[in-house]
């Protein structure tokens, strides 16, 4: 607003440029004070929006509509017999809820570790670490185990230099094997 009130300032005090297409001073400040009468129209609007009563402060709704009380009469019709039965039945499910977890067989990674030490230097040639597994191995648990333990050993060995480790795509087979002597000893 202040550099509109500048600009208009401006217009007014200097002399119309000849051949100038821009509005003069005069349409500059008649459009200014439009303006204000229409910012002057909206805040007396706004006024008397606000002056209204409102809902929870002046004005209050009626409150929630009464409903109908209902009224419940409870009657039980059990004998003795199905009193004890009910208790009975309780007990007997009770003791059977008792939950007992065997303990799973899994693979460490010391044992995977050992394996896999037994054929260090042995595999010149890339071997499918699946080959590597326990031949007695299960499915489920067990076997998933004996993967991960065997996985995460031969990610030791390499780390150590004693293996060398190969995937030739995105979820295929990983392929093991000895480095070759040059690379094991460090001489060339």
């Amino acid at each position: 607003m202040a550099a509109w009130l500048a600009y208009l300032k401006s217009r007014l005090l200097l002399p119309e440029p000849p051949g100038d297409n821009e509005p003069s001073g005069l349409e500059l400040a008649e459009a200014l004070a439009h303006q204000l009468q229409r910012l002057e129209a909206m805040q007396q609007a706004g006024m008397r929006l606000m002056a209204l009563p409102r809902l929870g402060r002046d004005v209050f709704a009626r409150g929630a509509p009464e409903g109908i009380p209902v009224v419940r009469h409870l009657s039980y019709d059990a004998t003795l017999f199905d009193l004890l039965k009910a208790y009975g039945d309780g007990r007997a499910r009770a003791a059977s809820a008792v939950l007992h977890i065997e303990l799973a067989e899994l693979y460490s990674v010391d044992e995977a570790l050992q394996r896999l030490t037994r054929f260090l230097g042995r595999m010149p040639d890339w071997r499918m670490m699946a080959s590597f597994l326990p031949p007695e191995l299960r499915q489920g648990l067990v076997q998933r185990s004996a993967v991960a333990a065997t996985f995460v050993a031969s990610l030791e060995l390499v780390r150590e230099g004693r293996l060398q480790l190969r995937q030739d795509k995105m979820f295929g087979p990983i392929y093991l094997r000895s480095p070759p002597l040059t690379e094991a000893t460090g001489s060339g």
